[in-house]
């Protein structure tokens, strides 16, 4: 967890001065359908797809039109606030009995679809995750409030990758699975590309990080460590009445360590100016000043060589 040229953890007290690295370790419903979306241009992410990505592309745009044209609701959504999350789902109606439902309740939930089966016309399984923690749905015919046209249409476009919202209440199948089984389902964004099974490139792991968070879930440690190192960092030196503070990230000199900065140019003030490759001056002349314990958690910009370690 030590010496990252890209995250930078810069401490400076009255009594010593020195420099450490850490590793880089509602309710408004906004509304947009897919006859508002623009035509993209000739040069557009789009026209680089493959033909087989394409057809893809253009199936799924013309199921969710079937689908906005159908049940008069737009295809993109936003502001809808869940009742309850996942984590506090599982939680709460963990004890229930095998094959125990409670129809009493109605409960919203929302995440993204990561695995569908068809057991059905009539019986449709989904695995939805959000939180980093994974939870059933079971869709039943019988208990879909709009019909069994609307609840055909729902499941015939429902794709992984997806992101629905449900309204249902929880249940356990006779096997032990806890689920929610929906009296209503909606999609609130729909995934344009196919989802692969999994990332075997390390290239496209760390150039597509989104797409490595949604095939291996595991990869969120990463950043959770991350944020606990930092954070504990940040309490360590507070507590001891450090203050932290936030110096430039552009200067129109470079000093403080011995390396090769980025340079850009200020068009308001007609000067060159250089990205900070360490807080060090800035600290220091804070401490002069009078704060006598000072530090600052910031990016740091040298132009040197990138490997995974030190980006």
């Amino acid at each position: 967890l030590l010496r990252a040229r890209s995250f930078g953890l810069a401490c400076f007290s009255a009594k010593a001065v020195r420099t450490c690295y850490t590793t880089p370790i509602s309710s408004n419903l906004h509304i947009r359908t897919l006859a508002t979306l623009p035509t993209p241009p000739a040069d557009s992410y789009l026209s680089q797809l493959s033909h087989d990505n394409r057809l893809v592309y253009d199936t799924r745009v013309a199921a969710l039109r079937e689908l906005e044209t159908k049940t008069k609701t737009p295809t993109y959504l936003s502001g809808f606030t869940p009742s309850t999350s996942i984590p506090q789902f599982k939680t709460g109606y963990a004890d229930l009995q095998n094959g125990e439902k409670r129809t009493d309740l109605d409960i919203t939930l929302c995440g993204r679809v990561i695995f569908k089966r068809e057991a059905s016309k009539k019986l449709v399984f989904y695995t939805i995750r959000a939180d980093n923690v994974e939870v059933q749905v079971m869709a039943t015919q019988q208990q879909y409030t709009s019909g069994p046209d609307a609840f055909a249409l729902i499941n015939s476009t429902l794709r992984k990758g997806d992101i629905v919202a449900l309204r249902g209440f929880p249940g356990k199948t006779n096997i032990g699975e806890l689920s929610i089984i929906p009296r209503d389902i909606t999609l609130l964004t729909p995934c344009m590309r196919p989802i692969p099974l999994r990332l075997r490139r390390k290239s496209s792991r760390y150039t597509r990080r989104y797409l490595d968070l949604i095939v291996n879930p595991s990869a969120r440690r990463a950043f959770e460590i991350r944020s606990q190192v930092i954070n504990h960092v940040r309490r360590y030196l507070v507590e001891r009445g450090f203050l932290e503070v936030e110096t430039p990230t552009l200067s129109s000199n470079v000093g403080g360590a011995n390396a090769k900065p980025f340079t850009t140019h200020a068009h308001a003030m007609n000067m060159d100016l250089f990205l900070r490759i360490s807080p060090e001056l800035y600290l220091k002349q804070l401490v002069i000043g009078g704060i006598d314990r000072v530090f600052e958690l910031g990016k740091q910009f040298r132009n040197e060589g990138v490997d995974l370690t030190h980006n």
